[in-house]
């Protein structure tokens, strides 16, 4: 009887193995079929966008998918409570992304600002407020300094 189980159960395995690896190798060739058509696509936008005969927000909506395909799509800003967006994420991405552009900032970040888990602030790998202990004692350590 166990034999007979263990048998279901490696075929089962075996099968769900199977499934996935199929699912896997299905999607990576949607994706490579997609992107032999990227051309053509793009193309595509771009006749729409300059048809004078077609509607606005077709024109519209062509023109943002030509613009994010080329330059990507705009940052979303986070916002605080009193939703204006938060302006020290721009500095930090200013000071990693360009430090040598010459320009600087003069910045204050509250005391609140600073107590939120790092993983609200897109800390990588953080998922949660378990997560940010590690965050917590370098916060506790700067106090010290």
């Amino acid at each position: 009887m166990t034999e007979l189980v263990n048998k279901r159960s490696e075929v089962a395995l075996a099968r769900e193995a199977a499934r996935r690896t199929l699912k896997q190798r299905t999607m990576t060739e949607i994706k490579s079929l997609a992107r032999t058509q990227t051309v053509h696509a793009v193309n595509t936008l771009v006749k729409i966008m300059l048809d004078k005969n077609a509607p606005a927000h077709a024109r519209v909506s062509a023109a943002n998918a030509i613009l994010d395909r080329g330059w990507g799509k705009p940052l979303q800003p986070i916002a605080n409570e009193d939703g204006k967006p938060l302006e020290f994420i721009h500095r930090i991405e200013r000071v990693i992304v360009h430090p040598g552009d010459g320009q600087t900032f003069d910045a204050h970040v509250e005391e609140s600002v600073l107590r939120e888990p790092l993983s609200v602030l897109g800390s990588i790998g953080a998922t949660g407020d378990f997560d940010v202990s590690h965050e917590e004692l370098w916060l506790r350590s700067q106090e010290n300094t």
